[in-house]
């Protein structure tokens, strides 16, 4: 009576992201990747590990970088309400150094939210040719 179709995987290209660098294990991330030890040519083995990577970079992103704007705005939410009880308790040197790291999270947060969109927005931009697009490449060309 029914069928089912099934979704085609969604590919799209590996685009890197100056925030993982911030990232704990980052560096682990890419020198496990680099170290393996795949068969074949030196271009195969070349593309094998910058597979591997981007793969394991993609869940990186997926687990610390996910519901970036739920974290965005739960820190905003938290600043506001130490910022309230530090207007209450003025010289409360625990409520002060609380604020500050919890304004130092949530610009952090905010950069990696404005790098995410900005990426998003340029290949969504590629993705659809737009007329800026193509305007910035004739300028590129005539340069």
């Amino acid at each position: 009576c029914c069928t089912l179709l099934a979704a085609k995987p969604h590919k799209t290209r590996f685009s890197f992201l100056n925030c993982w660098i911030t990232c704990k294990n980052y560096h682990d991330i890419v020198k496990d990747a680099w170290q393996e030890k795949p068969k074949g040519s030196h271009i195969f083995i070349l593309f094998a590990k910058l597979k591997t990577l981007s793969k394991r970079l993609m869940e990186m992103h997926k687990k610390h970088y996910s519901n970036i704007y739920g974290r965005m705005q739960s820190a905003w939410i938290e600043l506001e309400s130490c910022q309230k009880d530090l207007e209450q308790h003025l010289f409360d040197l625990y409520l002060i150094d609380k604020e500050a790291n919890l304004l130092r999270f949530y610009l952090a947060v905010k950069k990696q939210e404005m790098e995410i969109v900005q990426r998003k927005a340029k290949q969504e931009g590629v993705k659809h040719n737009d007329s800026n697009s193509k305007k910035k490449i004739a300028r590129i060309r005539k340069r």
